[in-house]
């Protein structure tokens, strides 16, 4: 390691431990624990993508972590989409703890990265990204009788069709996001394929207005069993979902995937 590799890591790692080793204990001692475990790795139980059409065929919602969703629950701001904001963390902490194999939502994790050892992150310079993934899996996801999903499942060209597409056929399909993704999905017709009504959400801190786009996705739904709400509007999506599925409406948090809605643009790059 050079010198400027060096000071870097000195650096970050001097701001990591004023960042955690008081509010977040757990977390710091755990993460300094595995920074050097070359071997550190989990295989959750992982749903086939059959398995997964079935689960959402039975009336199942979703709800995807990620390393945003992770570096909030650690007390920080995903910079692109949501500042860091405590009931939001609460949220995302509570429908982990609550997950079960009868909740009414399934959760994704990103299977490539959570499988992968330390010494294959930091080969790809992926270590800080996806370690606190692993840290916090290890610390407080359940672990026995439950399944997960791939978080990156819908980043996969054609996913929507071969997943979403069959269990959205006849109903009213409700797609909360952003103008941006509003304007792909109608370029890549998906008002032509489908249902569909359109809730606009802010690019930015969307969970600021959390009560106002839960109270008009609940006003637009007229027929629980015939609506699906398609959800990619941050953070708060996985809070959205949550309270939604809790009223017997079933979501999907899809995020980056409503931007590849029938193959109009390719984002497995992204993974």
């Amino acid at each position: 390691m050079d010198f400027k590799k060096m000071n870097d890591f000195i650096k970050r790692g001097i701001k990591f431990t004023f960042r955690n080793i008081f509010k977040n204990t757990r977390f710091f001692f755990s993460y300094a624990t595995h920074y050097f475990d070359d071997n550190f790795s989990f295989k959750p139980n992982f749903l086939s993508e059959k398995e997964l059409l079935n689960m959402l065929k039975k009336g199942k919602s979703i709800i995807r972590y990620g390393d945003g969703e992770i570096y909030m629950i650690n007390y920080g701001s995903v910079l692109s989409y949501q500042p860091y904001n405590r009931h939001l963390r609460n949220y995302l902490l509570r429908a982990i703890k609550e997950y079960s194999k009868d909740s009414p939502y399934i959760i994704g994790l990103p299977k490539k990265y959570i499988s992968m050892p330390n010494k294959e992150l930091r080969k790809i310079n992926l270590l800080n990204c996806w370690l606190p993934l692993k840290v916090v899996y290890k610390n407080i996801f359940p672990k026995n009788d439950v399944y997960y999903f791939d978080a990156h499942q819908f980043y996969f060209d054609k996913s929507f069709e071969h997943i979403l597409e069959p269990v959205l056929k006849g109903k009213k399909v409700i797609l909360v996001t952003g103008a941006h993704n509003i304007k792909t999905a109608k370029e890549a017709g998906m008002h032509k394929r489908l249902n569909v009504v359109f809730i606009e959400t802010p690019s930015y801190d969307s969970f600021s207005k959390f009560d106002e786009i839960l109270e008009r996705i609940i006003e637009s739904v007229e027929d629980k069993d015939n609506t699906r709400v398609l959800l990619s509007t941050g953070p708060a999506s996985k809070a959205l979902v949550y309270e939604l599925s809790k009223m017997g409406i079933v979501s999907y948090d899809l995020g980056r995937g409503i931007e590849a809605v029938y193959g109009k643009n390719s984002i497995e790059n992204f993974i």
